[in-house]
């Protein structure tokens, strides 16, 4: 997706948003992901906040792309943990790749309680982790 494309997705969002038309899970993905490829992070979890306000149910096409702005988001923790918490409430379970940018993102912000807290979590619902964590 290059930056016309992108803006050609948002107007006709901002159109269907206009004329009172509910976008879909497929419309988001678009948004969403389209945020992501561009590193508009922020916006797509704008996208995602509006899509769980508006009981739009995420695909499992998008997780991807969550777990994308999670990764490179570390530098906006608040953001990566805001998107954390809302993909577990709307009722994705974390993969090692998403725990995996949350222990990142805790590790580079200096917060080792919470990376130990991710790290327990983990344990707890069965996620296997990396071997490499442990073997460098």
């Amino acid at each position: 997706m290059n930056f016309g494309d992108f803006d050609k997705a948002i107007m006709v969002y901002g159109s269907m948003r206009k004329h009172n038309v509910k976008p879909d899970s497929v419309t988001y993905n678009v948004l969403i992901s389209g945020c992501c490829k561009m590193s508009k992070f922020s916006n797509a979890l704008e996208f995602l906040n509006e899509m769980l306000d508006l009981k739009v149910p995420l695909s499992q096409e998008i997780l991807p792309y969550l777990n994308l702005s999670l990764s490179l988001s570390q530098g906006q923790l608040t953001g990566a943990e805001s998107m954390f918490s809302m993909m577990k409430m709307a009722g994705f379970h974390p993969d090692v790749v998403t725990y995996t940018a949350m222990l990142h993102a805790y590790s580079v912000a200096d917060d080792w309680e919470k990376a130990f807290a991710i790290f327990q979590e983990m344990e707890l619902h069965g996620v296997q982790q990396f071997k490499e964590w442990f073997c460098k």
